[in-house]
């Protein structure tokens, strides 16, 4: 349920708490967005946080509850909050 009283905008419920207790006032924060890009045929687990700019190439697969920070290959295997690359596969041939 989102009104002026409970925001469903994280950023926004952060701001309200802060001027709650009196540590900034209610102001809008710098807040920058960039867009992640998705290639085709990747699989993104469960859970998975990706970080603004970042690009996930062509048939990654991301391991759930992985913390994505910077680009990952195409045909990359990526697991944990470490961005561990556990192995890169070919290309499926089509046929």
């Amino acid at each position: 349920h989102d009104n002026i009283s409970h925001p469903l905008d994280a950023g926004e419920r952060h701001l309200d708490f802060l001027h709650i207790f009196g540590k900034q006032p209610a102001t809008s924060p710098d807040l920058r967005a960039e867009a992640i890009e998705i290639g085709d045929d990747a699989w993104i687990g469960f859970n998975v946080s990706i970080l603004k700019g970042v690009k996930i190439g062509k048939g990654a697969i991301i391991g759930a509850c992985a913390v994505i920070t910077r680009d990952v290959p195409d045909y990359a295997v990526v697991v944990g909050k470490a961005e561990q690359e556990i192995i890169r596969y070919n290309k499926p041939s089509q046929g």
